[in-house]
């Protein structure tokens, strides 16, 4: 007589506020524990200029998550601590439980509109982008911006525990404005979180814990082990009152795809059809090394170009005069033939508009859905979309034509580029 296996339990940990957090089917693996991932908030305001936060604070300052618990074996109590570690490697920084203090600090938040910042594997708040966002935010909005930091819980190379990892960052995020809510007046419908690759994640978890939540950006957000989850295991559409979604690096994994082609938001944008962008690579050897041996601050690689090109395409599209007009359509490739280029759709007599405007002021315009448009090979990457076509004489014999043509565009001030209409 043959025993039928015994399924293996699920393993659970839980952590004070942050509630419990299990095993799942599709990401064997537990988040790290909060003194681990050691999370840093860095706040920026319009009001106060300046490279150096108004207010920065670690994540244990305003919650006691040192002490773990797990319910009955088999599962190990996490380590109990009140230090955690040095990204230096140098003595372990003690933290003081002192929540009142922190949010006496930030004022009256009332009218305050707050944007906060989520980054992705393998990076942090020091990095140049994430300069270059909030100062783009901060220069068209007099507002506040929040910078997440969760270096220590999305370090290189293990993609797994940083992806598991999302699930407890996003519930802290979640917790500091569930706060700011009860503490000082920030109301859920002033604030907007934008979060790259697995960044995109973490806001989705604490779209999740909030109710009443504005906005959420989706920046290319990360495919691998998330793609074709359950909503309840990524960003969705449901985790706040409007999420669109930037799509760069949607291509498969085996050819370098790091982002995800899934559509996961009210509107999703496809620029350049959403998998590879014009100069970039789309090799696997590319987004293998690029993602292992890139340094923060070297020429970007033959992947990560495609990935980053989401917040740049952002960044750019916070200047009022920078638009990414896009187009609904039921593919690029039909797009790109011009069979969907008309903004303007027919309904009972009225006419509309149907398109979309990628990034900052998307949730501006009335487009919904898969949407579609072409960039600039380099910056600022915003341009006009223009529909070219072009009639031959008509010909019954078989004729073969040489060289290729291109079209000439002048603009009011001099201005020229050239594009190639045939190769």
């Amino acid at each position: 007589m043959t025993g039928h296996p015994k399924k293996r339990a699920d393993k659970v940990v839980c952590y004070g506020e942050l509630g419990c957090f299990e095993e799942t089917a599709y990401l064997e693996m537990l988040p790290s524990p909060p003194e681990e991932i050691d999370t840093k908030f860095f706040v920026y305001s319009a009001k106060h200029r300046s490279e150096k936060p108004i207010l920065e604070f670690f994540y244990d300052e305003i919650a006691k998550t040192n002490n773990g618990t797990t319910p009955p074996p088999p599962t190990p109590a996490p380590t109990q601590s009140t230090t955690s570690k040095a990204t230096n490697g140098t003595t372990p920084v003690k933290h003081r439980y002192a929540p009142q203090k922190i949010f006496e600090k930030f004022g009256s938040l009332e009218n305050v509109t707050a944007r906060a910042i989520i980054h992705g594997f393998g990076s942090s708040c020091t990095h140049v982008w994430v300069y270059e966002m909030r100062t783009a935010l901060m220069a068209v909005e007099d507002c506040i911006v929040i910078c997440m930091d969760w270096e220590n819980g999305a370090t290189l190379p293990n993609y797994v525990r940083a992806a598991a990892n999302t699930r407890l960052v996003g519930r802290q995020l979640a917790y500091l404005l569930k706060g700011l809510e009860e503490h000082n007046k920030l109301n859920m419908s002033r604030v907007h979180l934008i979060g790259f690759s697995l960044g995109s994640h973490v806001a989705g978890f604490a779209g999740m814990e909030l109710k009443g939540l504005q906005r959420i950006t989706g920046l290319d957000p990360a495919g691998p082990l998330f793609e074709a989850q359950h909503p309840h295991a990524r960003l969705d559409d449901t985790d706040a009152g409007f999420v669109d979604v930037i799509h760069s690096n949607g291509e498969n994994l085996i050819l370098g795809g790091l982002g995800s082609w899934q559509p996961m938001g009210a509107v999703d944008f496809y620029p350049n059809g959403g998998r590879v962008q014009h100069g970039c690579s789309n090799l696997f050897v590319g987004a293998v090394t690029d993602i292992i041996w890139a340094p923060p601050a070297s020429v970007e690689g033959r992947s990560l170009c495609n990935h980053r090109r989401a917040y740049k395409f952002f960044i750019d599209s916070v200047a009022p005069k920078c638009l990414f007009p896009a187009f609904p359509c039921d593919s690029y490739e039909n797009f790109l033939k011009g069979e969907c280029f008309s903004c303007s759709r027919s309904e009972n007599g009225t006419e509309s508009s149907v398109c979309g405007n990628m990034g900052y002021y998307a949730d501006r315009s009335i487009g919904r859905g898969q949407l579609y448009l072409k960039t600039r090979e380099e910056e600022p990457f915003c341009a006009h979309q223009y529909k070219l076509e072009i009639q031959s004489s008509p010909n019954e014999l078989p004729l073969r034509t040489l060289g290729r043509l291109e079209v000439e565009l002048e603009s009011d001030g001099g201005l020229t580029e050239v594009f190639t209409i045939t190769e």
